[in-house]
């Protein structure tokens, strides 16, 4: 092995100081460092977006109870969590008014849609998607029309609903 002199054993030590000395802060890590902490940091980001999807239910009058796809909800003005966009069943009763049954539809935003929905599911801070359905009731003819107007306004309804019921029985019969 080669022996150093005085001087070339002093003149490397120098170099790496005055190296470190330039740029304190700013020496490089090693290789592996900078993969770990890129995936983390990405890893951090594509995590940070949490989203909800919230819909809102009022009804005229308030007070009614909510069943949406057999579930019962609460009275409204209620509000409930939701997994997927669609078209949902909605039932409303309240005291003294005709039940509502209907369908309400909870459509998809357009950040919902490829290639939209991988840079909305990464967003920091998260998507809210908020839907609104308002449902007004009718009130019941027997709470708003006198004896004899309700009287007859129910016999034409059930005269109608046979002639409905004859002429749909004479389409699907094939006999005629």
């Amino acid at each position: 092995m080669k022996e150093r002199t005085g001087e070339q054993a002093s003149e490397r030590p120098r170099r790496e100081r005055s190296a470190f000395a330039r740029r304190p802060f700013l020496h490089s890590p090693a290789p592996g460092v900078l993969r770990f902490l890129l995936t983390a940091s990405l890893a951090a980001a594509c995590t940070a977006g949490c989203s909800s999807r919230r819909v809102s239910i009022t009804s005229d009058p308030p007070g009614a109870s909510v069943t949406v796809n057999d579930v019962r909800v609460g009275r409204t003005p209620t509000s409930f969590d939701f997994t997927y966009y669609g078209v949902y069943d909605v039932l409303i009763t309240h005291d003294g008014y005709e039940p509502l049954r209907t369908r309400a539809r909870a459509a998809a935003p357009w950040y919902e849609y490829p290639p939209f929905d991988l840079a909305a599911s990464a967003w920091p801070g998260g998507v809210h998607t908020r839907r609104s359905w308002h449902f007004a009731l009718s009130p019941l003819p027997e709470r708003t029309l006198s004896a004899e107007e309700f009287e007859r306004t129910l016999l034409e309804r059930a005269v109608n609903l046979r002639r409905e019921a004859q002429a749909d029985a004479a389409a699907s019969d094939p006999a005629q």
